[in-house]
């Protein structure tokens, strides 16, 4: 299953990296996004979607948490939501190759991440509080794995708050795009890494779950020049489930997905809906 959660949100991000259609094909290359995405969800085994209330329970957890955020809008924060994400897809680079024993405890870092990103963080003090405790378990060859279970998830939440915080990140924006007028959002690069480490640590357990963990990839996809059109997208993974109506046929479904690949190497034409 995460192999499968993981392919979607490859899926997903391939769909947008590089230059992007003309803003009239934006509503067609999200309804035919969330077409695709949904039906990349039944791929293989999926015990979780095999009947009409589970596609109406992804659906309904989808709508529930999709959430096109006002940030979409402000493209510092996306820039700096994006990196995030891409911190967490590097730290879980592998983990499937890992024992579970192995691993930290990634509840612990998103709730760390979650305090920066919902703004229950007091500067400097918490910040202050956070590095002295990794600094008091992290000494004299004491590992981590080896703290007491309670200390332990206190280790890695402050981890996780000092994630939010380790340093360069205005220097890395600069890098990326020499002369930006991006600013750093430590709050945005926070919620980006835990909302990724969620979809990709935490097991859907549900069908609902698997519309909500799709919604969180959604946030990461909605960089600068993505505006993912919410209804749109949400009306694609209905038809795609039989819950909708099929607004644009499969066929050219599909076309406009492959035309948004080609679009990436070849600047030409387009779909007019």
């Amino acid at each position: 299953m995460k192999k499968q959660l993981i392919t979607i949100f490859t899926l997903t991000m391939s769909a947008v990296v590089g230059n992007v259609m003309a803003a009239e094909n934006i509503d067609s290359l999200s309804y035919a996004y969330g077409y695709q995405c949904t039906l990349a969800t039944m791929a293989g085994e999926n015990e979780l979607m095999q009947s009409e209330p589970d596609f109406r329970d992804f659906i309904r957890g989808l709508e529930e948490n999709i959430g096109c955020m006002t940030q979409m809008n402000d493209s510092s924060y996306m820039v700096s939501y994006s990196l995030g994400a891409m911190e967490a897809i590097f730290m879980t680079d592998g983990m499937n190759n890992k024992k579970n024993e192995d691993l930290p405890p990634f509840s612990c870092i998103i709730s760390g991440l979650r305090k920066v990103g919902d703004g229950n963080i007091s500067l400097p003090t918490d910040t202050i509080a956070a590095m002295d405790f990794i600094n008091q378990h992290n000494k004299d060859g004491e590992r981590a794995a080896d703290l007491d279970e309670d200390i332990r998830c206190r280790f890695f939440t402050s981890y996780g708050i000092m994630k939010a915080y380790q340093p360069g990140l205005q220097e890395y924006i600069n890098g990326l795009k020499p002369g930006t007028h991006y600013k750093e959002n430590r709050q945005a690069f926070a919620t980006g890494m835990a909302d990724i480490l969620e979809a990709y640590t935490e097991l859907p357990e549900s069908a609902y779950d698997m519309g909500r963990y799709i919604s969180l990839s959604m946030r990461v996809n909605a960089v600068e020049n993505f505006p993912v059109d919410c209804s749109s997208f949400v009306a694609g993974a209905k038809a795609s489930l039989g819950l909708g109506e099929q607004i644009i046929p499969r066929d050219e479904v599909e076309e406009i997905f492959n035309r948004q690949f080609e679009h990436q190497v070849d600047e030409t034409g387009g779909i007019d809906y």
